[in-house]
């Protein structure tokens, strides 16, 4: 983990297949809470970057940001690097090493994650 290293969480509030996934609890916590703690445990800093009006009214754990994610970035057939563009962009975040924790995957292990990280910076 370097200083300039981010995690970058994509909630979005509306599912095709389950509503509300994200805000769903998994092993007592809702799941996108799981990806944001783990992302503040593998890296300085996180952005959640999400629609969902009861996540932006929330208060984030210490040295999570909240960026609400624009209306048309928001849709179903919206690809994962658009989302991260403007988040990159809006946050300026060119300089930094990203990871994507996706909510949805609350099996990932934080050794996983930082195993990545150090093989990016070999």
């Amino acid at each position: 983990m370097a200083d300039g290293d981010v995690a970058i969480v994509p909630v979005r509030a509306g599912s095709k297949g389950l509503a509300g996934k994200n805000l769903k609890p998994f092993a007592g916590e809702p799941l996108y809470l799981r990806a944001v703690r783990q992302g503040l445990r593998v890296a300085p800093r996180c952005i959640v970057t999400t629609d969902s009006q009861d996540i932006l009214a929330s208060t984030p754990p210490q040295g999570c940001t909240l960026h609400p994610r624009p209306a048309q970035l928001a849709v179903d057939s919206t690809p994962m690097a658009p989302v991260l563009s403007d988040v990159i962009a809006a946050c300026g975040l060119a300089a930094s090493r990203v990871v994507l924790l996706q909510p949805t995957s609350p099996l990932r292990l934080d050794a996983d994650v930082e195993d990545a990280l150090r093989l990016h910076a070999a």
